[in-house]
């Protein structure tokens, strides 16, 4: 088994999900930085655990800063769109329902808008303005 793995603080190994239970195994890894190879980090970390029928899930952190995706808040310059609709935004902050401010924020909605393109984003926003009072949450992201 992976008993060389051990839980980060406050954490268990093992989930259940429906009545499945999955081992989460934390692999320690160099820190990671842009530019470097995925699949040579994969190759050496993380082949040395692997076993038949493993399944593996990567931060999408993991896979941004290989790809140099990383931006800084500072560089990001925000639209009046980005503003407005980040505000719009239910981040729950303060809540037991908080995970994270995500796209309740100007820059990082306003990357959204780069990435999406503005008329996707209008749309969607348009749609989430309809749906959101009838009872349908996140529309928004769904478009």
């Amino acid at each position: 088994m992976h008993s060389d793995l051990a839980p980060n603080e406050g954490k268990k190994l093992e989930t259940v999900v429906d009545g499945a239970t999955y081992l989460r195994l934390p692999i320690k890894t160099r820190l990671i930085q842009s530019g470097d190879d995925l699949m040579a980090l994969l190759r050496e970390y993380v082949a040395p655990h692997l076993q038949k029928d493993d399944v593996l899930f990567i931060s999408e952190k993991v896979v941004c800063v290989c790809q140099g995706r990383i931006v800084h808040r500072d560089a990001v310059k925000t639209s009046w769109l980005a503003r407005f609709l980040s505000t719009k935004v239910r981040n729950y902050a303060g809540t037991p329902q908080f995970r994270g401010l995500g796209h309740g924020t100007a820059p990082a909605m306003q990357l959204l808008i780069e990435e999406a393109g503005y008329s996707r984003v209008l749309f969607a926003a348009a749609v989430s303005a309809i749906t959101r009072p009838l009872g349908i949450a996140g529309a928004f992201y769904y478009l």
